[in-house]
């Protein structure tokens, strides 16, 4: 499964085409700079493995402590609400101009527990929060866009989950509560991206201005000024 099992396909005829809501999903080639930060954080996770499991670092072992407590949990629901509620509670954002002398750079959980990240890295350490739990990883993406309550709009990611019931939601380290892709109000996704695969996500009916072709352009990671 991935992410076009949580979307309504608008015909027969092209499985790679799906909706949901206003939005047009199309499931398509990595561009192989995406391709290549999916593959080096993917990487870089396996390789700290065992240090995530076994250290007695205190931001490390508390986060484990959490997800212990959070397996108990009744509901997927009532997991989703834990699990980011903690990160943005517990985590400190940093971005990357200060941890990275401002190179885009998605880190795996290990480096943000101890150093804190930007959305990027608080939404993958979501997604491995959650794998703990034992939500299967085809239904984890990261997915990238813009604020839609800024001017101009600024990149900005989010983890996507799909549900078992084919509910997607949200999990954003600007919002206080789990909230579906409709629901969002701050922020407008333009990709959705994991090791299974990489989809677009396009609105038709939004602006084309040079505010919103720039603000594209980043989310994508194709400015080059």
């Amino acid at each position: 499964m991935g992410l076009l099992c949580a979307f309504s396909p608008p015909d027969g005829r092209n499985p790679d085409v799906s909706r949901q809501g206003r939005f047009v999903i199309t499931k398509t080639l990595y561009p192989p700079e995406i391709l290549a930060r999916v593959r080096a954080v993917d990487e870089a996770t396996r390789l700290t493995a065992v240090l995530l499991e076994q250290s007695d670092i205190k931001a490390i072992r508390t986060y484990r402590e959490f997800l212990r407590k959070a397996s108990g949990l009744p509901t997927a629901e009532a997991q989703l609400e834990a699990v980011n509620d903690y990160v943005n509670e517990h985590v400190m954002f940093v971005d990357d101009a200060t941890l990275y002398l401002g190179a885009d750079v998605w880190a795996p959980p290990i480096t943000t527990l101890m150093m804190g990240g930007d959305c990027e890295d608080l939404a993958l350490l979501k997604s491995w929060g959650l794998e703990r739990l034992g939500f299967s990883r085809q239904n984890l993406f990261l997915m990238v866009g813009v604020t839609a309550n800024t001017n101009p709009p600024v990149g900005h990611a989010v983890l996507a989950v799909r549900l078992q019931g084919g509910d997607f939601v949200l999990l954003d380290n600007t919002e206080q509560r789990v909230l579906t892709v409709n629901e969002s109000k701050r922020f407008e996704p333009i990709y959705a991206v994991n090791t299974f695969g990489y989809w677009d996500v396009d609105d038709p009916s939004r602006s084309r201005d040079e505010v919103w072709r720039q603000a594209l352009q980043v989310a994508r990671g194709q400015d080059d000024r």
